[in-house]
């Protein structure tokens, strides 16, 4: 375990800045959801989702920004390169975890984060950031570092890491944002074990679980026949929680 967590170790070689995929919106442009893909994927494994997602007339109104992790020797795959936000020791994902790629993507995260706000008109707050499996402990990650209040951050598949390092260096924006955390119930890469402790973490630190409203709080989700995967009910509630904190129709 670590006794501090820091960008300073992660940026003496940050690596190339991030490259995506961009699915504009079909509508005047007023909110940006960002989704980080899983391991040996690219952006492109959610183009079909996002393209789905904007046939929604609620939805229409949402840039998606998709990026591709870089490329980097996996231990678990016998040191293959592949895409990745962080390298995997083993698929035991109780065992040691490689802190240096998820702060320095956490980085490079945080700098496509800021390039898009001074590129548009669109406030943080009309933000979303959010990813399945490896994608989503990497958003917790960014999230932690994230310099800017966003509208909320979803995890697929996913859980928080490092919870006793992370947790005191989160500002409150990030505890007092809404989250969206979906998981299948029979899920044997990240036990759904995970997903529970993640909850326990948010609560205890001040996080609310959503009742009627999804537009604050903790909307925890357990998908009975879910599995390693993004089956079409999450779907479904992932498009129900985006019209919540990112709705169509700007509050005045």
């Amino acid at each position: 375990m670590m006794n501090g967590v820091t960008l300073d170790g992660a940026l003496d070689n940050p690596g190339a800045p991030l490259t995506f995929l961009e699915i504009s919106p079909t509508t005047a442009h007023t909110a940006t959801v960002i989704l980080l893909h899983s391991l040996g994927d690219t952006g492109q494994g959610f183009e079909d989702i996002a393209r789905e997602f904007r046939n929604d007339p609620d939805l229409q109104h949402i840039k998606w920004i998709l990026p591709h992790a870089n490329f980097i020797p996996i231990t678990a795959n016998a040191g293959l390169h592949s895409r990745a936000w962080y390298d995997v020791m083993s698929f035991d994902c109780d065992d040691e975890q490689d802190t240096t790629s998820m702060l320095r993507n956490a980085h490079l995260l945080n700098n496509l984060i800021s390039t898009e706000l001074e590129a548009t008109n669109i406030p943080s707050t009309r933000m979303v950031l959010g990813g399945f499996s490896q994608g989503a402990v990497e958003t917790f990650v960014a999230g932690v570092y994230c310099n800017h209040r966003l509208a909320g951050f979803a995890s697929l598949s996913g859980f928080f890491p490092m919870p006793n390092e992370l947790k005191s260096l989160a500002s409150q924006a990030f505890w007092d944002a809404p989250f969206f955390i979906g998981h299948g119930l029979n899920d044997r890469l990240i036990p759904v074990d995970h997903c529970d402790i993640t909850l326990e973490l948010l609560t205890s630190l001040g996080a609310m679980r959503s009742t009627n409203d999804w537009s604050r709080g903790i909307t925890f989700i357990v998908y009975e026949d879910g599995r390693h995967d993004c089956p079409t009910e999450e779907l479904d509630d992932l498009s129900r929680w985006l019209k919540a904190v990112v709705p169509s129709r700007l509050s005045s």
